[in-house]
């Protein structure tokens, strides 16, 4: 057409970075948008004014503003009017290409740390963003409302309504609509259509007149409103709205600038991590918790405190398994701890409870069973070859039962257990506690069979440190006792 082409501002499908002038078209000042990630019209109406309904209503603009003779050459119907799709097979072409600009054409964000994942500063904004953690102000942010939660981070849809109408969750004042914002379709300009969020990070200057030069200068226009009721409040950050800290409005814009479709549509945050408990032990503090029951765990985050303090630091990221030990404590000193899992797609946990923990010289002593696991497996917690329930020799005992009996745990030694013995018209079992033993209660069982019911207990009349439990067997042909240790 010897005059101008898409590619004039779209290059590639990208954007120029400039504000245009469509007044003249019954528009306004209007910032070039960028087309990758929006699938045509797969983000809804395009345009700031929401103004085409199809891509193929750009027949309207290449004849009537750029002088450009088009594709349809019986004319086009005017914009959300009558379909134009299908009556010129190149004109549908330029449609398909522009439908093929979807979030993988998106230019990855140089933001993200080098492996592609969301930074950890990042993550904390999506969390701040999604409303699932909330700020230093006390009010969840309200992101959502327009901005998903959704693949496309719009509430954009497709619409055919004529001004003053407009189509559903189509159009929001959100207080940015000047004089220099002219129209839409020559009517009145009720509102902004949401833009996506897609490729933030490539597409300043912001806003639909581009008076924002950097994600910085967007919120600072909404400072100061008067309530969080006002229009364009939900962008209000400072002490009048959701009053974000420094470090709160750092974290939000760094994931607003890794936003590349990369696990944006993935806001779910998985469940919290439990059964966290701790471990004293040499200079170190040994944390165990359950693992997690969802499938896309990738790793876990720790956090702590001094008892009771309000300063919390976050000492581990990335901790790929339900097992970490501190060696950052300090001698006479009581912690407390908490934990949050995170998914491939950097979603995050809430936080789990707090837990209390220190050195085994912090006030916090090492019990008489948490020392025996750090002799026999070099670490006190109930874990891995040291867990309660673990039988690390193939003895047939678990590790509870051999420390309850002084037994080594690392070289097979049932035959060492006490035996029942026939004293009279009695079945008795007596035995020494270990020296030094704690933390432990004996008990015993007995019952005419194996059965898995039918147990009953038998009352220990040991004293001191022996223990003995005995049943009369009276004129039965046999009994069975078992013996049973509970730790404290």
């Amino acid at each position: 057409d010897n005059y101008m082409s898409c590619a004039t501002c779209h290059q590639d499908g990208d954007h120029d970075g400039r504000v245009w002038d469509f007044t003249n078209r019954g528009e306004g000042l209007r910032n070039t948008t960028n087309l990758r990630g929006r699938a045509g019209m797969g983000h809804g109406n395009v345009h700031w004014s929401g103004n085409f309904d199809e891509i193929q209503d750009f027949d309207n603009d290449m004849k009537i503003h750029n002088r450009g003779t088009g594709f349809i050459a019986a004319g086009a119907h005017p914009p959300m009017g009558a379909p134009n799709a299908g009556r010129d097979a190149d004109l549908d072409a330029l449609a398909a290409y522009v439908t093929s600009l979807g979030k993988e054409t998106i230019e990855r964000s140089p933001h993200r740390q080098s492996n592609g994942r969301l930074t950890n500063e990042a993550r904390n904004g999506k969390r701040y963003f999604a409303g699932t953690r909330t700020p230093g102000g006390g009010n969840a942010l309200k992101c959502f409302t327009c901005h998903g939660p959704n693949e496309r981070l719009t509430d954009s849809t497709i619409g055919t309504a004529l001004p003053p109408a407009a189509p559903p969750n189509l159009m929001h004042n959100i207080a940015t609509i000047l004089p220099t914002s002219g129209q839409r379709l020559g009517g009145p300009l009720a509102g902004i259509d949401t833009p996506t969020l897609l490729g933030l990070h490539a597409s300043a200057p912001y806003l639909h007149d581009g008076r924002a030069a950097d994600l910085a200068s967007v919120f600072n226009y909404f400072n100061g409103l008067a309530s969080l009721t006002e229009p364009g409040s939900a962008h209000d950050l400072s002490s009048t709205g959701y009053n974000l800290n420094a470090t709160d409005k750092s974290s939000l814009f760094a994931y607003l600038n890794q936003i590349d479709g990369r696990g944006d549509d993935d806001f779910i945050a998985p469940p919290v991590p439990g059964g966290l408990t701790t471990a004293a032990g040499n200079a170190s503090v040994t944390l165990d918790w359950s693992n997690s029951t969802a499938s896309d765990i990738l790793e876990y985050n720790i956090s702590r405190r001094v008892l009771n303090n309000a300063t919390i630091s976050t000492i581990a990221f990335g901790v790929p398994i339900s097992l970490y030990v501190d060696n950052t404590v300090i001698s006479g000193t009581t912690y407390q701890y908490r934990l949050t899992a995170v998914d491939v797609n950097d979603n995050e946990s809430a936080f789990s409870g707090w837990v209390t923990g220190g050195p085994a010289s912090s006030g916090i002593p090492i019990s008489a069973l948490e020392a025996w696991r750090q002799t026999h497996f070099s670490s006190s917690a109930n874990s891995g070859n040291g867990a309660d329930t673990f039988d690390f020799d193939n003895d047939g005992l678990v590790n509870l039962l051999e420390f309850a009996f002084g037994l080594n745990p690392t070289s097979g030694s049932s035959v060492q257990l006490p035996m029942a013995q026939i004293v009279g018209d009695n079945c008795i079992i007596s035995f020494p506690e270990p020296n030094n033993m704690s933390g432990i209660t004996y008990g015993a069982e007995w019952n005419e069979t194996l059965a898995h019911e039918g147990w009953a207990p038998i009352p220990d009349t040991g004293t001191g440190g022996q223990h003995t439990f005995s049943i009369s067997m009276g004129a039965r042909p046999r009994i069975f006792m078992r013996l049973k240790v509970t730790p404290q």
